[in-house]
């Protein structure tokens, strides 16, 4: 299992007058498997992970992300794979040449695709009726499925995945969390962002809370807590500094 780690210190995204991100600092430490990134819409969330993968060029600050002690100054694609906020499948594809699509831009780079996973996602999420069709044809949780079998079965160590329960089912929504806690368990890592604080909060095991271009808060997360809710909120200053200060002590 690789080791993965990312430091940010200071970052700053200008979009000519306006701050996507304001001086955004946060840091791994230890060993983490999946990275939720919290914040409401237009909080720097899409930016931040644009800048991470190395879409995005910013302003100023420090970015490293360190695989097996090898610093880079953006994730590396030859150990990263991005899921896009907006599907980037093309409508005219179906499934099946999709992913014989990305399995061979990843040969272009050296990153092999692991195919008995790729099957088990596909029976796992019940893709099999569907990859025959155009990506036109598909429901959005169908083409999302897609692109997460795409990117998991990947043999990279880091999944980015932006706002990946958007607009999906609950049931597809169980099915997402449960492939990220599984590609946990195998060695990979994860970072995903949503505004959905009940996706995260059973996906991940590290959360951050973004608002208006900051990290304002980032703690562990152990499934079954009853004071996530609470401490996000608190986070986004809807109680009192005493009452944030409470709910920070209890863990």
């Amino acid at each position: 299992m690789a080791d993965v780690q990312i430091r940010i210190r200071d970052l700053i995204k200008r979009y000519g007058k306006i701050d996507a991100l304001k001086g955004f600092t946060f840091e791994t430490s230890g060993d983490w498997g999946c990275l939720g990134v919290l914040g409401r819409n237009g909080a720097g969330k899409t930016t931040l992970l644009r800048a991470l993968v190395g879409m995005l060029p910013f302003d100023s600050g420090i970015l490293e992300v360190e695989v097996d002690g090898k610093k880079w100054s953006h994730a590396d694609p030859r150990t990263t794979v991005f899921i896009a906020e907006r599907q980037t499948l093309a409508e005219s594809l179906t499934g099946w040449q999709h992913l014989r699509v990305y399995e061979g831009l990843n040969a272009l780079i050296d990153v092999a695709v692991d195919a008995d996973l790729r099957m088990k996602l596909i029976e796992g999420f019940g893709l099999e009726e569907h990859l025959d069709k155009p990506v036109s044809k598909m429901s959005k949780g169908t083409r999302r499925k897609v692109e997460l079998v795409a990117a998991v079965s990947s043999e990279v160590p880091l999944v980015v995945a932006d706002e990946l329960a958007e607009g999906v089912d609950v049931p597809s929504m169980y099915a997402f969390e449960k492939v990220i806690r599984e590609g946990v368990a195998g060695g990979k890592h994860f970072i995903v962002s949503s505004h959905n604080v009940g996706f995260l909060s059973e996906a991940c095991d590290v959360l951050a809370v973004v608002d208006e271009g900051r990290c304002v808060d980032t703690f562990r997360l152990t499934r079954g807590e009853s004071n996530i809710k609470e401490r996000v909120l608190a986070a986004f200053g809807c109680f009192s500094e005493d009452q944030t200060e409470e709910i920070k002590s209890k863990g």
